[in-house]
């Protein structure tokens, strides 16, 4: 009987083997899921680290993870093609800030300049909500933009957010502040 070559990782390119890990696929070799995943319920314990989210075109590889810099569950993914596995197209972040003495979770993202007006940063920062939601159980969520920059308002404004004034942040400039609400 001859062995059969594992099939190729389609995240890292790896022939690894597919093992299963409650009840969905991953990767052997990058610990990648091969398929959407439930990301687990809001009692399951979190990992020290932020786990890879996956999209219909993207996959979120954590960067900055909880154990380095944030609480468990929060931190910043690298957005990557998932149909070009290693092309970086920006950057997404759930990450604790505090205001005016009070904690907000920020939503934020960066798209690289030639992949943008693509629906990256839409998708990438609906997958971010998604694990700020069933993952960490937040229902709010707080987002920054400048005001010459118009591109981040209309995205945040197709995720739900709404903008609530305006406020001076540490880098001495006025942005427009967003808040989204999970609804019930």
């Amino acid at each position: 009987m001859k062995d059969v070559p594992a099939e190729r990782c389609p995240f890292c390119g790896t022939p690894a083997p597919l093992i299963w890990v409650h009840g969905h696929g991953q990767c052997a070799f990058c610990g990648t899921n091969r398929e959407p995943c439930c990301d687990g319920a809001p009692d399951e314990p979190l990992a020290a680290s932020l786990p890879t989210l996956i999209t219909p075109r993207l996959v979120l590889r954590p960067i900055l993870a909880s154990a380095e810099a944030y609480l468990p569950g929060y931190g910043v993914w690298s957005i990557e093609q998932s149909d070009q596995p290693g092309t970086i197209v920006g950057q997404v972040g759930v990450t604790p800030r505090i205001a005016a003495g009070s904690p907000e979770i920020e939503l934020s993202f960066h798209i690289e300049l030639m992949a943008r007006g693509q629906g990256y940063a839409t998708e990438a920062s609906q997958a971010a909500i998604e694990h700020a939601v069933r993952r960490l159980g937040l229902a709010e969520l707080v987002a920054f933009t400048d005001p010459d920059h118009r591109g981040p308002g209309r995205v945040l404004y197709r995720l739900g957010f709404v903008a609530d004034g305006r406020r001076l942040l540490a880098e001495g400039r006025e942005h427009i502040v967003w808040r989204w609400r999970r609804r019930s």
